[in-house]
């Protein structure tokens, strides 16, 4: 009996260092250049995973996530743009625009510089209230322009504008 003691006592004591090892295996630190964070980190079946907006804003990174749509955007800071500018694609959007005019239309206005030399350009201006739903957006474009070059753009709209905070621009096209 006494032998039949000691083994499960054994065992059990196998058995706790080993869940209690194999715990302490999972506890993870995430290191990002050097800096130890503290983001949660959760490992899901051999997986470490952690939230993919906080993560990418650690980065650096402008994390959109969209629970209606479904969807994370991830939008990466431009080394040209400066606060307060914009660069997709190969322009850089500064010094946006909106303002009310009599008529009830919305004028939007945009300096646009581009980095290489173009044909032709289509924009859109998404713009977004606080709680990021979309408010409405203003289509401009631009042409035969050189590179380095900045131009201010005018881009029509017919939405109502107004509570806008958050501006998105998007290069439909060019050539």
């Amino acid at each position: 009996m006494k032998k039949i003691a000691v083994i499960l006592s054994l065992l059990i004591t196998v058995a706790l260092s080993s869940a209690i090892g194999a715990y302490a295996a999972t506890k993870y630190s995430l290191i990002v250049d050097g800096k130890k964070s503290n983001l949660d980190i959760r490992e899901i079946n051999g997986d470490a995973y952690v939230s993919a907006k906080k993560f990418g804003e650690l980065l650096g990174k402008e994390v959109v996530v969209d629970s209606k749509k479904g969807t994370v955007t991830v939008l990466s800071p431009s080394s040209k743009a400066k606060a307060g500018e914009y660069e997709v694609d190969g322009f850089i959007f500064s010094d946006i625009r909106v303002e009310e005019s009599i008529s009830g239309f919305y004028k939007v206005t945009a300096k646009v510089k581009s980095t290489k030399a173009i044909k032709s350009a289509l924009f859109t201006l998404a713009f977004y209230n606080v709680a990021d739903n979309l408010v409405g957006s203003a289509v401009g474009s631009l042409d035969n322009t050189k590179k380095g070059e900045v131009t201010t753009v005018r881009f029509i709209t017919t939405d109502d504008l107004a509570g806008w905070r958050k501006v998105k621009p998007l290069v439909d096209y060019q050539g």
